[in-house]
């Protein structure tokens, strides 16, 4: 039996080095030899806890279905119709389309589940102006929700496929379309009221399209991008 000469720690057969510190094992009367049978493995297991989505998603659908339920008897009891309640209903069935498909999937679809989640603001914008007996929905909210959904699967797009994984690249691609959908947000309103006049977007489509142009031009530089590195770092 080994004893380390460090730390004092009791050494068993099979042990080169102290678990403890790492002291070599140097017993001139018992030479190490490799054991048939170690006393833990070779390498640690690392223990993954396997989480059941589907069982968690069911779950957080009766959670929030609780909610809903609670609501719409409490529209419903006082006069027996429903009313205010269809606003909970429609943002917590929202809130659902955005966290359970993503949550019971086996495999996570970026784009589908974006384009899913724009379906469902859409229809959420139509419910409102459907009940408050407004005329915006097709002039004014469709397009705004269904542009800025359109102008974030671009992005995450053009993020897979040709712009790597570069954030200053990234960056400068986020700019440049954060400008072109603050152009197209001003050119719903001004149609939605009557007048295109453009006083607000041009002064964002400037400003975002020269940082891009910064940010495209640091990314292609590495000798620029050393030089902040050593202003901000040092």
């Amino acid at each position: 039996m080994s004893y380390c000469v460090n730390c004092g720690v009791e050494l068993s057969p099979s042990e080169r080095r102290c678990p403890l510190c790492g002291t070599e094992v140097i017993n001139p009367r018992e030479p190490w030899q490799e054991p048939v049978v170690r006393p833990y493995p070779r390498q640690a297991e690392r223990m993954l806890r396997r989480v059941d989505r589907q069982f968690a998603a069911a779950l957080l659908a009766v959670v929030l279905a609780i909610p809903i339920l609670v609501t719409m008897l409490c529209d419903l009891l006082p006069d027996g119709q429903l009313s205010w309640s269809f606003y909970v209903f429609g943002a917590l069935t929202m809130l659902m389309v955005w966290v359970l498909p993503p949550l019971a999937a086996s495999r996570y679809h970026r784009l589908r589940f974006l384009a899913l989640d724009g379906v469902a603001v859409c229809l959420y914008l139509w419910g409102i102006a459907h009940f408050s007996g407004g005329n915006w929905f097709l002039p004014l909210g469709l397009p705004l929700a269904a542009g800025s959904t359109g102008a974030l699967l671009l992005l995450v797009y053009l993020f897979r496929q040709c712009w790597g994984r570069d954030p200053l690249n990234r960056t400068a691609l986020l700019l440049l379309l954060c400008g072109l959908l603050a152009m197209g947000v001003e050119l719903v309103v001004d149609l939605y009221l009557g007048s295109v006049r453009f006083q607000w977007a041009p002064y964002v489509l400037i400003s975002c399209w020269v940082l891009a142009a910064a940010a495209r031009l640091v990314a292609r530089r590495q000798k620029i991008r050393e030089e902040i590195a050593k202003r901000l770092f040092y």
